[in-house]
């Protein structure tokens, strides 16, 4: 299975620290929740980091709501075109859409855009719109949105092709 995997410079785990080598198979702990963790398209708004890879999954054990898990993974290559500047101003943007420039999630927002911190923007966007609406939907309709933007700038298809 091809997914994609958020990871800090360098390729290093976010959450193990561990320093993935390029093109080399690497097996996980065979304890669930312990495996290579990784995301499919929809995922992404989720996990975001410095970079984004595309990670080939062999032995998938779990399909989870934001993640999949397998025993064995390894990173096929770095997705390029991974901006996280432009991706941060995009969800500040459509938070101001939806909530309107005198929210104060929408000033947060930008804010954290103008640092650099996609993860964060990202997530008080999706706030934003909960805030805005009242209807706790909403968050998931703005991580589907972020999903879409993704996808359609990193140039992704489903199934985690990258397209032309």
């Amino acid at each position: 299975m091809i997914a994609f995997k958020w990871l800090q410079r360098g390729a290093v785990g976010p959450f193990s620290g561990f320093r993935w080598p390029r093109a080399q198979w690497v097996t996980a702990d065979a304890r669930e929740g312990y495996g290579i963790h990784a995301c499919r398209v929809d995922d992404l708004p989720f996990w975001i980091s410095d970079e984004l890879w595309r990670v080939e999954l062999d032995e998938v054990v779990a399909q989870r709501e934001a993640q999949v898990e397998a025993r064995r993974g390894r990173l096929v290559e770095q997705v390029q075109a991974w901006d996280a500047a432009a991706f941060a101003q995009a969800c500040a943007a459509h938070a101001a859409e939806i909530a309107g420039e005198a929210s104060p999630y929408v000033a947060d927002a930008r804010r954290r855009a103008s640092q650099g911190f996609a993860g964060p923007a990202s997530y008080i966007s999706a706030v934003a719109a909960v805030a805005a609406s009242g209807d706790p939907r909403r968050y998931a309709e703005e991580r589907r949105w972020q999903a879409r933007w993704l996808a359609r700038e990193l140039k992704l298809d489903q199934a985690g092709a990258l397209t032309a």
